[in-house]
């Protein structure tokens, strides 16, 4: 199955934020890996037009030939191709009032999901940026890949070869967990409040049929969240929509952030991750007791026992997916 590759570089002026800052030549630097090696069969890329001079400065005129940029103008592009863009009095709002501070631990202020709609609304974009570029290009059997631009922070996480479709679960949409996911992550005023660490939405794919679906669902949630008076960024989201439909999303847990492309690109012998079991729910582990395949398949309270379990039992592994099997 083909590849493609969809990443973008929109300036919210994150390089002036007194916490989380970034530089603009620091995403370019980051993003030098995809302009040396084809991750991807195709690559498409969205370069703010206000930052060109900068873009070409650090990576160069002229792009590899597995990659397309397109330099636009920001909101324009983002008002066109994103229900989240136009959002954003909406989103500021409700960030803004004294309900929604209350919610939020007060350490976590700083952060800019609770702060920065501009920010919220990019994180809500992913999705329909993916489908867009599927739109432009007429390829309904494709694998669509997200990759966040300013992905490669150490030469560990370059991968060795080009990201293999077949690698990934071609039913759902691939999420990927720097922490194991339990029951107290799909509590909504918990996460919000305290934002433990467990979906990185650096790297998400699926084919295109699957991502309409996923793109359904998650504004489903968004909508959902913005009525009851919260909102939070797209790791947030996506745990709503596992909780919802775990048929749909196949979650990889890396144990650790950016690990994702490697993993998918690399050869099992090539990466120092081993391969998942499976039971007969679907749910993978790494090296599970033969004890998981007796979970009854209409026993949620043993999944999540189970889930808990291997959780603790765990911490030290690597990765297991989530969700309910293909054949079940």
């Amino acid at each position: 199955m083909k590849t493609i590759g969809v990443s973008a570089l929109l300036d919210i002026g994150r390089g002036q934020w007194k916490v989380y800052s970034r530089d603009i030549r620091e995403y370019c630097v980051q993003f030098r890996p995809y302009f040396t090696q084809p991750l991807f069969d195709h690559h498409h890329v969205f370069v703010d037009e206000s930052i060109r001079a900068i873009f070409e400065e650090e990576l160069g005129v002229v792009p590899p030939p597995w990659m397309a940029v397109r330099f636009v103008n920001k909101d324009v592009f983002l008002n066109a191709n994103s229900r989240a863009w136009p959002l954003r009095p909406r989103i500021q709002a409700i960030m803004d009032s004294d309900v929604f501070k209350a919610r939020i631990a007060p350490g976590r202020m700083h952060c800019p999901e609770v702060w920065c709609a501009d920010y919220v609304a990019l994180t809500w974009s992913k999705l329909e940026l993916l489908d867009t570029v599927r739109k432009m290009i007429g390829d309904d059997d494709a694998c669509l890949v997200w990759a966040d631009f300013a992905y490669f922070r150490s030469p560990t996480e370059i991968p060795l070869g080009q990201f293999d479709a077949s690698r990934t679960c071609s039913t759902r949409l691939n999420l990927i967990a720097v922490n194991p996911v339990g029951p107290s992550d799909f509590d909504v005023f918990a996460t919000l409040r305290d934002a433990p660490e467990r979906i990185a939405a650096a790297v998400i794919a699926g084919s295109s049929g699957v991502v309409k679906l996923a793109t359904q669902d998650f504004w489903t949630h968004v909508e959902a969240g913005m009525e009851e008076g919260w909102v939070d960024d797209e790791q947030h989201i996506f745990l709503r929509c596992m909780n919802d439909r775990p048929t749909l999303y196949c979650v990889w847990d890396m144990n650790g952030w950016f690990k994702a492309l490697r993993y998918f690109s690399d050869t099992p012998s090539d990466f120092a991750e081993p391969l998942l079991l499976t039971d007969r729910r679907g749910m993978q582990y790494e090296h599970v007791p033969t004890i998981c395949a007796l979970i009854p398949e209409s026993s949620l309270a043993a999944y999540w026992l189970h889930l808990w379990a291997q959780t603790f039992r765990n911490r030290g592994k690597t990765m297991w997916q989530w969700g309910i099997s293909d054949e079940a």
